[in-house]
């Protein structure tokens, strides 16, 4: 046969007690993953030509057979260790064994390695990988041999780990954008020591965003935020934040920025911003406070603002470093300066703009090397 149909079309549901997977899913749907049992002779089955469609039992007292339910997967989730993830799938109809199933090849299933056989569920914790990275799958078999399993879905070494935790709800993440998004306001996320490659936008939250300890430089140097693609912003906050909106005790490299901030306001304190593709800090039509913080070797300024309208861009900068960046240490419109040190900027450490400026030192322009 080859028809297929959809489960609207099936009088008793889309499952239709392990009957229908004898004929669509085995042709076009998920049970393309089915595989029958040597001995078929428990199915059999009555095709009804009529509109609509459908199969029924043929004799359930001769030919008992039922084909396991597709597979759904679930996980990785938290097991609420902060080392290690769930995988698992919901409950399987006619299904008395689940295979927990991980490998390299998203196809090549028969050759994955068997984690857990059990009669419900997978509840196994998994806390180490063979491989760096691969799939992983569930495969259920019913009381006469057929087996099914989910499409296999894809597991990297580092989703193993949760380091990210919601101090408010106590909930960890793999994923600094799933935590932001699931964050409410003035929730405070908190990094354990990592490489971070996710660019990420605080999506309008006020939120704090911060390594374990602040204050500690060797925490910060090591909790960092890595922006791999160079077309866009390590950190985003475009979608109206208020000061409150904070990274602290963090190290940025990387990204066409290190923050890119629009339309909103925004707080650093005790960062590294490092290594961006353009300005290490870029504010349009807002504001950020910064202390404690190094922006350097940037390849063009340090910090640049600008504004449409009135309204000017500002920064207030207390006890950094601007230093080492391809054009500026700092240029646009507003600043003020406390206890700051500007210095080895290509260009010159201030352009044309209106500051502020107490205990700190400028050096004007990078010294020319002499031949």
């Amino acid at each position: 046969m080859s028809e297929s149909y959809h489960s609207a079309e099936w009088p008793n549901g889309f499952f239709n007690d392990g009957i229908y997977g004898g004929f669509y899913v085995s042709l076009s749907g998920p049970a393309k993953n089915l595989v029958l049992a040597e001995d078929t002779s428990p199915y059999l089955f009555n095709w009804i030509s009529s509109d609509p469609h459908y199969l029924e039992p043929y004799d359930s007292d001769l030919y008992p057979g039922r084909l396991p339910e597709p597979v759904t997967l679930v996980g990785p989730t938290d097991p609420g260790d902060a080392n290690g993830v769930l995988l698992s799938c919901l409950p399987s109809r006619q299904a008395v064994g689940y295979e927990l199933l991980i490998g390299i090849h998203p196809t090549d299933v028969p050759s994955y390695q068997v984690l857990s056989d059990t009669p419900e569920p997978p509840s196994l914790v998994l806390t180490e990988l063979p491989f760096e990275s691969g799939y992983w799958t569930v495969r259920v078999r019913d009381l006469y041999g057929s087996t099914q399993h989910a499409d296999p879905l894809p597991l990297y070494r580092s989703s193993l780990q949760w380091p990210i935790e919601n101090q408010r709800t106590l909930e960890r993440y793999t994923s600094l954008q799933a935590a932001i998004d699931d964050a409410r306001k003035r929730d405070v996320l908190v990094l354990q020591p990592g490489i971070y490659p996710e660019h990420i936008d605080f999506v309008g939250q006020t939120i704090t965003l911060q390594s374990t300890d602040p204050e500690d430089a060797g925490i910060v140097a090591s909790t960092v935020l890595y922006g791999p693609d160079a077309s866009y912003p390590l950190v985003t906050f475009s979608g109206g934040e208020k000061d409150d909106a904070r990274l602290s005790g963090l190290t940025l490299i990387g990204g066409q920025s290190s923050l890119s901030c629009s339309d909103a306001d925004g707080t650093l304190d005790h960062c590294l911003l490092l290594k961006s593709q353009s300005d290490g800090l870029q504010i349009y039509n807002g504001s950020v406070t910064l202390s404690h913080c190094t922006i350097s070797d940037h390849l063009q300024a340090g910090i640049a603002m600008s504004h449409a309208g009135r309204n000017l861009s500002k920064v207030e900068l207390d006890h950094c470093i601007l230093a080492n960046n391809g054009t500026y240490g700092l240029t646009g419109d507003e600043a003020e300066l406390d206890h700051c040190t500007l210095t080895e900027n290509r260009i010159a450490g201030l352009a044309d703009m209106t500051v502020e400026m107490s205990n700190s030192i400028v050096a004007l322009k990078r010294p020319s090397l002499s031949h």
